[in-house]
């Protein structure tokens, strides 16, 4: 759901901040205390934007809502493609264009490249882009079999040099991660020679 992680994180600060602030008035004698007002504010914020995207999400609509999700789930997997290709610090065109082939032969839809290089833009300028939290939005709408083929999607791109390298890998699992439930769903989603590959046979 639209708005899921803004709304985690600004809970999460709203709760550090009232801990510190408790904290302070128990630690400092004469019953004193620090407002940790730094980690309200910004929780109360993020908490805000993110019902604020979660209400806008329910008023589109069954029509706007498949569009949004459509929309979402293609920047899911693009976004995971290219975390793959960063993993080495930078992405280049050879890899983008694997990215374009990649996504029209599992997916069976069109993407530019000025499209893939726009999201690997938007990637690097996030300082806080984490794959594993961006893919926290859209797990839930997604089946088993669809996040089989990002997977998949994620580990064609880390062998399209002929190498696999352990950072492509790490990746890869937390592409994984980021896309399952549970433990069990984590095993479910990843085929036997992908498995192989980034993690070995047991």
């Amino acid at each position: 759901m639209p708005g899921s992680k803004n709304i985690r994180q600004g809970l999460m600060w709203l709760v550090i901040g009232a801990v510190l602030t408790g904290l302070s008035y128990i630690i400092i004698p004469g019953g004193s205390f620090i407002f940790f007002y730094g980690a309200l504010l910004v929780g109360g914020l993020q908490l805000i934007v993110g019902f604020g995207q979660s209400v806008a999400y329910s008023l589109k609509g069954e029509e706007g809502q498949k569009k949004a999700k459509a929309k979402g789930l293609m920047k899911a997997i693009v976004e995971s493609m290219v975390s793959v290709a960063l993993a080495d610090g930078e992405v280049k065109e050879e890899e983008v264009k694997s990215i374009v082939s990649i996504y029209k032969r599992l997916f069976h839809h069109e993407i530019s490249e000025d499209a893939v290089w726009s999201i690997v833009d938007s990637v690097l300028k996030n300082v806080d882009f984490d794959i594993k939290e961006n893919l926290a939005d859209v797990k839930s709408i997604l089946d088993v079999s669809t996040k089989k083929i990002i997977v998949r999607a994620s580990f064609f791109v880390a062998r399209s040099d002929g190498e696999i390298h352990q950072l492509e890998k790490d990746v890869v699992s937390d592409i994984a991660v980021g896309l399952s439930r549970d433990a069990d769903e984590i095993r479910e989603i990843i085929d036997d020679d992908i498995r192989a590959a980034i993690i070995g046979n047991p």
